[in-house]
């Protein structure tokens, strides 16, 4: 495949009401059939987080035909990185997590309608969609890019009219699908059976390689968000030998790798731990290092605490 017109979008967590609305992505292999978003009474919203602190449960949007974020294994369970995410965000916010998968075009739909207190599906952040949830922090930016056969005798395309001979494949519900409309069907830049819409962009990527379509307007390609540390902080600044001292941090950003490191020692490999309790049985000073990466750019905060040995007397 060759790739041509590149641009940048960003995908962010996306938040209905009082929660997050997050954005996941699509599988090679058979899945269960998303189920469609239904007519349900539509919650108030000012009590959603009372709600689900009553209920205990945090339910879940997806759409798993899109690995890595969101796909079904060989055994038919849902994996990928927004799914873990999920499950984090239930950890932390104390709560049993339930997954449901849905058509994409179909979430946040089912979001308004109360039927998921929660949206993570790699959904890009547009002034459209803003209007419906409110969206946290980026967590992934992409490069769009569009696709055509390698043997293909398409030349770089640098401007969206270039296009306008070409079928194009793009997936229903996608930010792609309305530019093209925008951009090439609303002027008469397109003819209206050139542009074809696939429930799965899998589905428009096989369509590419049996030459049914010429290019492929996919989702973005990942790239990580630069990782950063908000806080680092130690309990205390010197505490007497046998005593304990708590490192607690915030972070964000995309991360691959979290390190804390003692006087250049490592102490802990875990990206999602948030705290470390360390007891040194010796005198002196402790310089700790935590340190994270996204495998492209690394962060890293210090703090120092003293421990303080007693003389005999």
């Amino acid at each position: 495949m060759q790739t041509c017109l590149v641009q940048h979008r960003r995908l962010g967590l996306a938040v209905g009401l009082l929660l997050l609305l997050v954005a996941a992505c699509r599988p090679n292999t058979p899945s269960p059939t998303p189920i469609a978003a239904t007519s349900t009474p539509v919650t108030t919203g000012a009590d959603d987080w009372v709600r689900i602190q009553a209920t205990g449960k945090l339910v879940v949007g997806t759409s798993a035909d899109y690995a890595p974020f969101a796909f079904y294994t060989a055994n038919f369970t849902l994996d990928g990185f927004d799914v873990a995410l999920a499950r984090a965000l239930g950890q932390r916010l104390g709560l049993e997590v339930e997954i449901k998968d849905f058509a994409f075009e179909g979430l946040l739909d089912a979001l308004h309608l109360g039927q998921i207190d929660v949206a993570i599906a790699a959904i890009s952040v547009t002034p459209a969609r803003e209007q419906i949830a409110d969206f946290t922090r980026v967590y992934y930016v992409g490069e769009d890019a569009i696709l055509a056969r390698q043997d293909a005798t398409i030349s770089a395309i640098r401007q969206p009219q270039e296009m306008s001979n070409y079928r194009i494949g793009v997936q229903a519900g996608s930010v792609y699908a309305t530019w093209l409309d925008s951009t090439l069907l609303d002027p008469g830049l397109l003819a209206p059976d050139h542009l074809i819409v696939y429930n799965e962009i899998e589905r428009a990527i096989t369509a590419l390689r049996q030459i049914r379509i010429d290019v492929a307007a996919p989702p973005p390609t990942p790239i990580p968000v630069a990782p950063i540390i908000y806080v680092f902080n130690a309990s205390q600044n010197s505490i007497m030998i046998g005593s304990c001292v708590s490192l607690r941090w915030e972070v964000g950003g995309t991360l691959t790798q979290l390190r804390l490191y003692r006087n250049g020692q490592l102490l802990m490999d875990n990206i999602g731990q948030r705290q470390y309790n360390d007891c040194p049985n010796f005198g002196g000073n402790l310089d700790f290092r935590l340190e994270v990466t996204n495998g492209r750019t690394t962060q890293y905060a210090n703090q120092t605490v003293t421990v303080i040995v007693r003389q005999p007397r």
